[in-house]
Protein backbone atom coordinates (compact mmCIF):
# COMPACT_ATOMS: atom_id res chain seq x y z
CA UNK A 1 0.00 0.00 0.00
CA UNK A 2 1.61 3.14 -1.00
CA UNK A 3 1.58 6.67 0.84
CA UNK A 4 -2.04 8.11 1.77
CA UNK A 5 -3.09 11.14 -0.48
CA UNK A 6 -3.74 14.26 1.83
CA UNK A 7 -6.91 15.21 2.30
CA UNK A 8 -5.94 18.83 1.78
CA UNK A 9 -4.31 17.96 -1.63
CA UNK A 10 -7.17 16.58 -2.80
CA UNK A 11 -9.63 19.67 -1.59
CA UNK A 12 -7.36 21.61 -3.98
CA UNK A 13 -7.54 19.77 -6.79
CA UNK A 14 -11.59 19.55 -6.63
CA UNK A 15 -11.06 23.51 -5.97
CA UNK A 16 -9.53 23.42 -9.27
CA UNK A 17 -11.76 21.48 -11.11
CA UNK A 18 -14.76 23.41 -10.10
CA UNK A 19 -13.10 26.84 -11.06
CA UNK A 20 -14.81 28.38 -14.06
CA UNK A 21 -12.43 29.26 -15.81
CA UNK A 22 -10.61 25.53 -15.75
CA UNK A 23 -12.66 23.76 -17.74
CA UNK A 24 -13.49 26.54 -20.83
CA UNK A 25 -11.38 24.54 -23.32
CA UNK A 26 -8.48 21.60 -23.35
CA UNK A 27 -5.69 23.92 -23.75
CA UNK A 28 -6.80 25.95 -20.50
CA UNK A 29 -7.57 22.46 -18.71
CA UNK A 30 -4.39 21.44 -19.47
CA UNK A 31 -2.65 24.65 -17.99
CA UNK A 32 -4.66 25.02 -15.43
CA UNK A 33 -3.67 20.84 -14.61
CA UNK A 34 -0.28 21.21 -15.61
CA UNK A 35 0.24 24.72 -12.97
CA UNK A 36 -1.52 23.57 -10.24
CA UNK A 37 1.03 20.39 -10.47
CA UNK A 38 3.89 22.92 -10.67
CA UNK A 39 3.15 24.54 -7.65
CA UNK A 40 2.21 21.48 -5.87
CA UNK A 41 5.27 19.45 -6.38
CA UNK A 42 7.09 19.63 -3.32
CA UNK A 43 3.90 16.84 -2.04
CA UNK A 44 5.09 14.26 -3.72
CA UNK A 45 8.16 11.96 -3.34
CA UNK A 46 10.25 12.81 -6.24
CA UNK A 47 10.51 8.75 -7.47
CA UNK A 48 6.90 9.11 -8.25
CA UNK A 49 7.09 12.13 -9.99
CA UNK A 50 10.26 10.49 -12.09
CA UNK A 51 8.11 6.92 -12.36
CA UNK A 52 4.87 8.52 -13.89
CA UNK A 53 6.67 10.77 -16.14
CA UNK A 54 5.39 13.95 -15.10
CA UNK A 55 8.20 16.25 -15.48
CA UNK A 56 8.00 15.75 -19.37
CA UNK A 57 4.39 16.47 -19.16
CA UNK A 58 5.08 19.63 -17.76
CA UNK A 59 7.45 20.49 -19.62
CA UNK A 60 5.01 21.11 -23.30
CA UNK A 61 3.74 23.62 -24.28
CA UNK A 62 -0.21 23.20 -24.17
CA UNK A 63 -0.64 25.32 -27.54
CA UNK A 64 1.34 22.79 -29.47
CA UNK A 65 0.98 19.47 -27.52
CA UNK A 66 -3.33 19.16 -26.35
CA UNK A 67 -5.03 17.85 -29.80
CA UNK A 68 -8.42 19.20 -30.78
CA UNK A 69 -10.60 16.70 -29.83
CA UNK A 70 -9.30 14.75 -26.44
CA UNK A 71 -11.49 11.62 -25.70
CA UNK A 72 -12.72 13.69 -22.54
CA UNK A 73 -16.49 15.90 -22.28
CA UNK A 74 -15.28 18.97 -20.12
CA UNK A 75 -18.74 19.09 -18.77
CA UNK A 76 -18.19 15.64 -17.16
CA UNK A 77 -15.19 15.89 -16.35
CA UNK A 78 -15.54 16.85 -13.01
CA UNK A 79 -18.17 14.28 -12.14
CA UNK A 80 -15.25 11.61 -13.95
CA UNK A 81 -12.40 12.65 -11.47
CA UNK A 82 -14.40 12.99 -8.50
CA UNK A 83 -16.24 9.59 -8.47
CA UNK A 84 -12.69 8.11 -8.55
CA UNK A 85 -11.28 9.68 -5.93
CA UNK A 86 -7.76 8.21 -4.94
CA UNK A 87 -6.81 6.88 -1.61
CA UNK A 88 -2.80 6.95 -2.67
CA UNK A 89 -0.58 9.50 -3.65
CA UNK A 90 0.43 7.00 -6.20
CA UNK A 91 -3.20 6.25 -7.73
CA UNK A 92 -3.57 10.45 -7.38
CA UNK A 93 -0.05 11.21 -9.53
CA UNK A 94 -1.21 8.39 -12.41
CA UNK A 95 -4.61 10.33 -12.43
CA UNK A 96 -3.01 13.28 -12.73
CA UNK A 97 -0.43 11.49 -15.46
CA UNK A 98 -3.47 9.89 -17.58
CA UNK A 99 -5.32 13.12 -18.05
CA UNK A 100 -2.31 15.42 -19.13
CA UNK A 101 -2.05 12.49 -21.91
CA UNK A 102 -5.47 11.98 -22.74
CA UNK A 103 -5.37 15.85 -23.65
CA UNK A 104 -1.97 15.51 -25.75
CA UNK A 105 -2.59 12.14 -27.23
CA UNK A 106 -2.54 11.58 -30.73
CA UNK A 107 -3.80 8.33 -31.88
CA UNK A 108 -3.08 5.74 -34.63
CA UNK A 109 -5.33 3.34 -36.83
CA UNK A 110 -3.11 0.54 -36.20
CA UNK A 111 -3.91 -2.16 -33.88
CA UNK A 112 -1.71 -3.38 -31.29
CA UNK A 113 0.58 -6.12 -32.24
CA UNK A 114 0.84 -7.50 -28.54
CA UNK A 115 -2.46 -7.69 -27.21
CA UNK A 116 -4.04 -6.97 -30.54
CA UNK A 117 -6.09 -4.21 -28.73
CA UNK A 118 -7.49 -1.11 -31.55
CA UNK A 119 -5.31 2.25 -31.42
CA UNK A 120 -1.83 2.70 -30.82
CA UNK A 121 -0.39 6.11 -29.53
CA UNK A 122 2.11 8.23 -30.58
CA UNK A 123 4.88 8.97 -28.37
CA UNK A 124 8.49 10.65 -28.30
CA UNK A 125 11.24 8.34 -26.65
CA UNK A 126 14.09 10.05 -25.68
CA UNK A 127 16.74 7.40 -24.93
CA UNK A 128 18.42 8.12 -20.84
CA UNK A 129 21.94 6.43 -22.17
CA UNK A 130 21.92 8.49 -25.50
CA UNK A 131 19.40 11.19 -25.89
CA UNK A 132 18.43 10.35 -28.82
CA UNK A 133 14.79 10.65 -30.18
CA UNK A 134 12.61 8.93 -31.44
CA UNK A 135 8.89 8.26 -32.61
CA UNK A 136 7.40 5.43 -30.88
CA UNK A 137 3.85 3.92 -31.40
CA UNK A 138 2.66 2.71 -27.87
CA UNK A 139 -0.43 0.34 -26.62
CA UNK A 140 -2.75 2.15 -23.85
CA UNK A 141 -3.21 -1.69 -22.78
CA UNK A 142 -0.28 -3.41 -22.59
CA UNK A 143 2.54 -0.65 -23.09
CA UNK A 144 3.76 -2.68 -26.25
CA UNK A 145 5.84 -0.48 -28.14
CA UNK A 146 7.03 0.18 -31.83
CA UNK A 147 9.44 2.57 -33.78
CA UNK A 148 7.74 4.50 -36.67
CA UNK A 149 8.84 1.53 -38.87
CA UNK A 150 6.87 -1.44 -37.26
CA UNK A 151 10.35 -2.55 -35.20
CA UNK A 152 9.74 -3.46 -31.76
CA UNK A 153 11.16 -0.97 -29.14
CA UNK A 154 14.15 -2.55 -27.82
CA UNK A 155 16.51 0.62 -27.01
CA UNK A 156 16.29 0.33 -23.31
CA UNK A 157 14.82 2.90 -20.83
CA UNK A 158 13.31 6.21 -22.25
CA UNK A 159 11.92 9.50 -20.79
CA UNK A 160 8.39 9.61 -22.91
CA UNK A 161 7.02 13.01 -24.32
CA UNK A 162 3.80 13.57 -26.16
CA UNK A 163 4.15 13.80 -29.96
CA UNK A 164 2.84 16.98 -31.65
CA UNK A 165 1.75 17.09 -35.62
CA UNK A 166 5.57 19.25 -36.19
CA UNK A 167 7.09 15.62 -34.54
CA UNK A 168 4.85 13.57 -36.67
CA UNK A 169 6.38 15.35 -39.65
CA UNK A 170 9.47 15.42 -38.61
CA UNK A 171 9.58 11.97 -38.84
CA UNK A 172 8.48 10.90 -41.62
Amino acid sequence: MGKVLKQRIWESFCELLNDDTTLINYVNYYVAVADWMKSNLAEFDYSIIKRNGIEQLLSVDASEYVVENPDISLEMEPMRIFENKPNTVDSFVMIIKNLLRDLTTIWTDKDCPGCGDGGLRYFIYETVSSHERHLVLECYVCIYAELADGTEWDAGLANVFPANKNDLESFK
